[in-house]
Protein backbone atom coordinates (compact mmCIF):
# COMPACT_ATOMS: atom_id res chain seq x y z
CA UNK A 1 0.00 0.00 0.00
CA UNK A 2 1.51 3.37 -0.97
CA UNK A 3 1.88 6.03 1.74
CA UNK A 4 -0.26 9.16 1.95
CA UNK A 5 0.89 11.76 -0.58
CA UNK A 6 -0.09 15.41 -1.06
CA UNK A 7 0.63 17.86 -3.86
CA UNK A 8 0.15 21.58 -3.23
CA UNK A 9 0.63 24.12 -6.03
CA UNK A 10 0.21 27.82 -6.65
CA UNK A 11 -0.02 28.88 -10.30
CA UNK A 12 -0.10 32.28 -12.00
CA UNK A 13 -1.05 32.74 -15.67
CA UNK A 14 -2.03 36.00 -17.38
CA UNK A 15 -1.97 34.57 -20.90
CA UNK A 16 1.57 35.75 -21.60
CA UNK A 17 3.58 35.07 -18.43
CA UNK A 18 3.04 32.01 -16.28
CA UNK A 19 4.66 30.37 -13.30
CA UNK A 20 4.08 27.74 -10.68
CA UNK A 21 5.48 26.78 -7.30
CA UNK A 22 4.68 23.23 -6.19
CA UNK A 23 5.36 21.10 -3.15
CA UNK A 24 5.05 17.31 -3.08
CA UNK A 25 4.95 15.57 0.29
CA UNK A 26 4.91 11.87 1.10
CA UNK A 27 4.32 10.33 4.52
CA UNK A 28 6.44 7.62 6.10
CA UNK A 29 5.38 4.09 5.14
CA UNK A 30 5.75 1.40 7.76
CA UNK A 31 3.39 -1.22 6.29
CA UNK A 32 5.86 -3.47 4.51
CA UNK A 33 6.41 -7.17 3.89
CA UNK A 34 9.47 -8.19 5.91
CA UNK A 35 9.45 -11.65 4.23
CA UNK A 36 10.37 -9.93 0.95
CA UNK A 37 13.07 -7.86 2.63
CA UNK A 38 11.09 -4.62 2.45
CA UNK A 39 11.96 -1.90 4.94
CA UNK A 40 9.99 1.16 6.06
CA UNK A 41 10.40 4.20 3.83
CA UNK A 42 10.95 7.60 5.47
CA UNK A 43 8.68 10.53 4.56
CA UNK A 44 9.95 13.24 2.24
CA UNK A 45 9.07 16.54 0.59
CA UNK A 46 10.32 18.33 -2.53
CA UNK A 47 9.73 21.74 -4.12
CA UNK A 48 9.41 22.48 -7.85
CA UNK A 49 9.39 25.85 -9.67
CA UNK A 50 8.33 26.60 -13.27
CA UNK A 51 8.39 29.93 -15.16
CA UNK A 52 7.34 30.61 -18.73
CA UNK A 53 6.48 33.07 -21.47
CA UNK A 54 3.89 32.77 -24.27
CA UNK A 55 3.65 34.85 -27.42
CA UNK A 56 1.18 33.86 -30.10
CA UNK A 57 1.75 30.24 -31.00
CA UNK A 58 5.15 30.02 -29.31
CA UNK A 59 5.82 29.14 -25.69
CA UNK A 60 9.05 28.96 -23.72
CA UNK A 61 9.20 27.48 -20.22
CA UNK A 62 11.91 26.55 -17.78
CA UNK A 63 12.15 25.34 -14.26
CA UNK A 64 13.75 23.33 -11.55
CA UNK A 65 12.47 20.07 -10.05
CA UNK A 66 13.65 19.19 -6.53
CA UNK A 67 14.92 22.75 -5.94
CA UNK A 68 16.70 21.94 -2.67
CA UNK A 69 18.35 18.77 -4.09
CA UNK A 70 16.71 16.54 -1.49
CA UNK A 71 17.83 12.90 -1.38
CA UNK A 72 14.74 10.68 -1.10
CA UNK A 73 13.38 7.34 -2.20
CA UNK A 74 9.88 6.50 -3.35
CA UNK A 75 8.13 3.72 -1.45
CA UNK A 76 9.26 0.28 -2.70
CA UNK A 77 11.73 1.75 -5.20
CA UNK A 78 14.29 -0.94 -4.64
CA UNK A 79 16.25 -3.10 -6.98
CA UNK A 80 14.68 -6.57 -6.92
CA UNK A 81 17.32 -8.44 -8.86
CA UNK A 82 17.61 -11.99 -7.43
CA UNK A 83 21.37 -11.48 -7.00
CA UNK A 84 21.00 -8.30 -4.94
CA UNK A 85 19.61 -7.68 -1.48
CA UNK A 86 16.97 -4.95 -1.97
CA UNK A 87 19.19 -1.94 -2.64
CA UNK A 88 17.14 1.27 -2.49
CA UNK A 89 17.15 3.34 -5.65
CA UNK A 90 17.04 7.07 -4.87
CA UNK A 91 14.90 9.45 -6.91
CA UNK A 92 16.62 12.03 -9.11
CA UNK A 93 18.24 15.04 -7.46
CA UNK A 94 17.83 18.60 -8.70
CA UNK A 95 16.80 18.71 -12.36
CA UNK A 96 16.75 21.79 -14.58
CA UNK A 97 14.67 21.88 -17.76
CA UNK A 98 13.80 24.18 -20.66
CA UNK A 99 10.89 23.54 -23.02
CA UNK A 100 10.06 25.33 -26.27
CA UNK A 101 6.80 24.59 -28.04
CA UNK A 102 4.67 25.80 -30.93
CA UNK A 103 0.94 25.27 -31.40
CA UNK A 104 -0.38 24.41 -34.84
CA UNK A 105 -4.06 24.67 -35.69
CA UNK A 106 -5.81 22.16 -37.89
CA UNK A 107 -6.69 23.32 -41.39
CA UNK A 108 -10.22 24.68 -41.62
CA UNK A 109 -12.85 22.66 -43.49
CA UNK A 110 -14.33 25.13 -45.99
Amino acid sequence: MPPLRARLALRYDDGRLFGAVEGILSARQERVDAALGEEPTPGWGVANVTLGYRRGRLSLAGGVFNVFDRLYTEHLSSQRDPFRSGVRVPSPGRSVFVNASARFSAPSDR
